[in-house]
């Protein structure tokens, strides 16, 4: 079985990161499982960083050989597989390249090599990590616990700043504790704002109220995700913003028993439903469940959302080694949302 892999600025296929170490912005790479060879076809950019060696990736072992893209990929291919080929083309690859590389299969030769990938074996070899990524995903989570709890001494002198100020300061300081980056954008949303689950932080100013926080950092190429909220409260407060601020705390806890209930579970063999089940009933027996829109958790690797994705139809189950975020949420709109995410590590 032969595999083709491209990645661009527009599809940044993480696969290259996994096999090559890097991750160039543009590149095609071939994978043949039977002879465990890989080949790489990089422009000069990329050429000298990836030097001809033996790639560990998990417990198979795979040959590297680069080449230096200095004609049309199609004849490069050509060179490199046979007549009766047969490549599986991976899901990152645009239609339009696939019907063009369909095009010149046919033209060249008399039939179409090219199978598109059903079982996404590209991805699913990414799921169970190694200690070094795992150790990478620690790093990455210990610096949003350091940043959460910047937040928290912050106290009531986040109220005045916006919501973008925030998501500066936040990310000025995880620079300085290690991380190359975001993952995505950080989002800080205020009030109404947290009820909306991928909110964009803007220039609204920070009121006494709900504020949720969804961070994403990257270290060494990997990334971490975690969620948290609280209610922004000075030391006045009419007796409106009192109950308010119970029925939010109120909410806060229905939430962390969701999580708390799904965590539980999560261990080797359990099915992926499980957990969702788990999470969502507790939910529901408050009277919620409408309110919570989205899956309960989705893994995490050199992207921020990669396999699995979990929701209430999945199927499957917990491997060793998977890393995977849990999530409920509640969101009320027109007031505000509660989510409570953090990320497990089934060793």
């Amino acid at each position: 079985m032969i595999r083709l892999f491209h990645t661009s600025e527009k599809s940044d296929n993480k696969i290259f990161q996994y096999m090559l170490g890097m991750q160039p912005s543009d590149g095609w790479m071939l994978i043949d499982e039977e002879s465990q060879e890989v080949t790489a076809f990089l422009d000069a950019r990329y050429y000298q960083k990836v030097e001809s060696k033996k790639l560990k990736v998990k417990s198979e072992e795979y040959v590297l050989q680069n080449v230096l893209v200095d004609k049309k990929f199609t004849e490069l291919l050509s060179d490199h597989i046979a007549w009766d080929a047969h490549i599986v083309i991976e899901n990152h690859l645009p239609y339009i390249v696939r019907d063009k590389l369909s095009g010149w299969s046919i033209q060249t030769y008399g039939s179409d090599i090219f199978v598109f990938d059903e079982d996404q074996r590209a991805t699913a070899i990414r799921i169970q990590k190694s200690p070094k990524e795992i150790e990478s995903v620690q790093k990455a989570i210990q610096i949003n616990h350091t940043l959460w709890q910047s937040i928290q001494e912050l106290g009531d002198h986040i109220v005045g700043m916006t919501e973008l100020e925030v998501r500066g300061m936040l990310i000025q300081q995880a620079m300085s504790l290690g991380a190359s980056g975001e993952a995505f954008d950080t989002i800080v949303a205020s009030g109404v704002h947290s009820a909306i689950p991928h909110h964009r932080s803007s220039q609204t100013v920070i009121q006494p109220g709900a504020l949720l926080i969804d961070m994403w950092r990257v270290v060494d190429g990997y990334c971490s995700d975690m969620t948290r909220c609280l209610w922004v409260w000075e030391n006045t407060e009419t007796s409106i913003q009192k109950q308010e601020r119970e029925e939010y705390e109120k909410i806060l806890n229905i939430v962390q028993d969701a999580h708390d209930a799904a965590l539980a579970l999560s261990e080797v063999g359990r099915g992926f439903v499980d957990l969702d089940t788990a999470a969502r009933a507790v939910i529901q027996e408050w009277w919620y469940g409408e309110y919570f829109t989205h899956s309960l958790w989705h893994g995490v690797g050199l992207d921020v959302h990669e396999a699995p994705s979990v929701g209430s139809r999945s199927t499957g189950t917990i491997q060793q080694g998977m890393v995977y975020t849990i999530e409920p949420g509640i969101y009320l709109p027109g007031k505000y949302g509660v989510r409570r995410e953090n990320i497990v590590i089934v060793e």
